[in-house]
């Protein structure tokens, strides 16, 4: 049982800290359906702020930028206190993982405000309506079914557009264009009835993402079993040498 226990948490931190490149290999791009892209750092909420800053730093160490509207604010905790786990441990492993700094109490602190204040605000009750099906079908894929009262319509526009592009990159089937238009006719009649506003209509995306993503596909599958030898070995060689410092304090 503790065989089985130890080997299931190795490789869950392998797939937390799959962003270190090894030997020119880098496991994020190889298996980019574990970990969404990432934002651009001037995309975020209040980029300038503290929050932001923190996010910037200590997240990006071991994968590609989050977006706090990711998860909602119950969920951010337990990713947070997860990812600060995993962080922590990964610091005391003097290298073998690359450098990898730990937050301070207060800088946690810091940033798990700034999550929640700008995480993904969820639906209170199931969307009804036309687009209503095309919304939650496609948009539950990922994460909660987001509230449409949360952005306004330029903000959804960006965020449509984004999360087309990240559904292919991480090998989901997009939105069809029909269903692309039902989900903006659904969202615009939720802002009719608060914020106003008109949604430009999104376009479906380029298909060269596709054909980049199947022309390398060959290429990525046999790179993988050769990225997670030598990564695991070193996850091993980290746990043993934490073990073995926690056994002498």
């Amino acid at each position: 049982m503790k065989r089985l226990v130890f080997s299931l948490a190795l490789f869950w931190s392998a797939a937390a800290l799959a962003n270190h490149n090894y030997a020119g290999l880098d496991l994020c791009s190889l298996y980019p359906e574990i970990m969404p892209p990432g934002m651009k750092p001037a995309d975020l909420p209040q980029p300038q702020s503290p929050g932001a800053h923190m996010l910037q730093t200590y997240c990006e160490q071991c994968h590609s930028l989050p977006g706090p509207g990711r998860h909602t604010a119950e969920e951010w905790t337990r990713v947070l206190d997860n990812m600060n786990n995993i962080t922590v441990a990964a610091s005391q492993f003097n290298g073998f993982l690359g450098k990898v700094i730990a937050p301070g109490k207060e800088e946690l602190e810091v940033l798990e405000t700034y999550l929640k204040k700008n995480a993904l605000q969820p639906m209170t009750e199931k969307p009804h309506g036309i687009g209503a099906s095309a919304f939650e079908v496609n948009c539950s894929q990922c994460h909660a079914l987001p509230d449409a009262r949360q952005h306004n319509a330029g903000e959804w526009s960006n965020i449509l557009k984004r999360m087309q592009h990240n559904m292919t990159v991480m090998k989901h089937t997009p939105p069809t264009p029909e269903q692309m238009l039902q989900i903006q006719f659904y969202l615009q009649q939720q802002l009719d009835k608060e914020k106003g506003g008109v949604i430009a209509v999104v376009d479906s995306i380029s298909t060269d993402d596709d054909s980049n993503l199947s022309s390398t596909q060959s290429s990525l599958n046999a790179e993988r079993g050769l990225a997670l030898g030598p990564f695991m070995l070193l996850m091993f060689a980290g746990v043993i040498r934490l073990i073995k410092g926690r056994n002498k304090s």
